[in-house]
């Protein structure tokens, strides 16, 4: 046991919501033009391609009346990724990038109920609710 999970045991309620790990499509690059004439590779975010799993927990969990859309990933000049990004369409049309919600999640594992707070706050504040 870490010492997060002491500190939680010892102080914090036991949480409310279950945990859950988003999971991520793997590494992807874009190209751009380096100082030397050609070409060089730069990684793109792994939180902006959320598995369609991961959207769709997402959807069931904070806007099940929505849908998801895949958005190529255009990139620097020419660039795009074969791999879509996954957005949540709420009702009202606002689409929030489902790899990003889902990165709340993975950057609050220790507590589940902080993380969903934070998940609702951007909804939220994006105007999607």
């Amino acid at each position: 046991m870490n010492w997060m999970d002491l500190l939680y045991s010892a102080w914090m309620p036991k949480p409310l919501e279950q945990p859950w790990t988003p999971t991520y499509e793997p590494q992807q690059y874009v190209s751009e033009p380096n100082n030397i004439g050609t070409m060089s590779e730069q990684p793109v975010s792994l939180f902006v391609f959320a598995t369609q799993a991961t959207a769709e927990h997402l959807l069931a969990k904070y806007a099940p009346a929505g849908h998801i859309v895949g958005i190529p990933f255009l990139g620097p000049g020419p660039d795009s990724e074969p791999i879509p990004q996954r957005v949540i369409v709420w009702p009202n049309g606002v689409g929030i990038n489902a790899g990003m919600l889902a990165s709340i999640w993975t950057r609050n594992t220790v507590n589940p109920d902080i993380a969903n707070t934070i998940t609702l706050s951007a909804i939220l504040a994006s105007g999607a609710a």
